[in-house]
């Protein structure tokens, strides 16, 4: 698990449709697949749906890993979101290198509660506590967790803003920093770009009203697209 953990940062999730309201932007139904490369060679693929669900949102995903010369495996993620965005219970599990484990984590009020399983064995429990109601769930499995984090981000106030993040892989609450680099030009039209930091990755997202565009991790040569 700890292999496929470190090539989280290979995998990519869902692209949210938005529009600007005076919040900033909102979350819409969406469904489709992304391509993920590194050093030019398709790794991995994700499909993706996006939905209403009892006045929120569900997302839900599966990956396919195959990397040449590497190892496979199947992840599949579920995510309900309240009508914000923020987080109410997160779903994961992963096939792999001859194991199972599985998770939960599910929120109430700024607690955490974690549960994860590994093949047959007992489950493993802890709680975190968070001082504010803006978390995240940033998976390094699954990369759509960062399009649901430039929907949270305040378009129209920009700048820097800092959100609560909890890493299932790192198992310890932390805090995310996303900056907005202005519109570019890309082969897609304008796009709007974000920088993602966390304590020990950077990246790159790109987005317009349809979703997200592009994601790219320099450090890891990782260029993500929406097929």
């Amino acid at each position: 698990m700890k292999h496929i953990c470190r090539m989280g940062m290979l995998f990519a999730g869902l692209a949210l449709a938005a529009t600007v309201s005076a919040q900033g932007l909102t979350m819409a139904p969406e469904r489709g697949k992304l391509r993920v490369m590194q050093g030019g060679t398709k790794v991995a693929e994700e499909e993706f749906s996006i939905s209403a669900n009892s006045g929120g949102w569900l997302a839900s995903s599966n990956v396919q890993i195959n990397i040449p010369g590497g190892p496979s495996a199947k992840l599949s993620s579920r995510l309900t979101l309240n009508a914000q965005g923020l987080p109410e219970r997160y779903e994961w599990s992963l096939a792999g290198e001859g194991t199972k484990r599985a998770g939960s984590v599910q929120f109430e009020g700024g607690t955490a509660s974690i549960e994860v399983r590994v093949d047959d064995s007992q489950p493993f429990t802890e709680q975190f506590f968070f001082d504010s109601p803006r978390v995240v769930i940033l998976d390094n499995n699954f990369y759509h967790h960062y399009a649901i984090l430039a929907r949270l981000y305040d378009w129209k106030l920009k700048g820097k803003q800092m959100f609560r993040v909890y890493i299932p892989q790192d198992r310890t609450p932390g805090d995310v920093e996303v900056q907005s680099m202005g519109e570019q030009d890309s082969d897609k039209g304008k796009v709007e770009h974000l920088r993602v930091r966390t304590a020990d990755l950077e990246l790159d997202l790109f987005v317009n009203k349809s979703g997200l565009v592009r994601l790219a991790v320099p450090a890891a040569n990782v260029v993500v697209e929406h097929n």
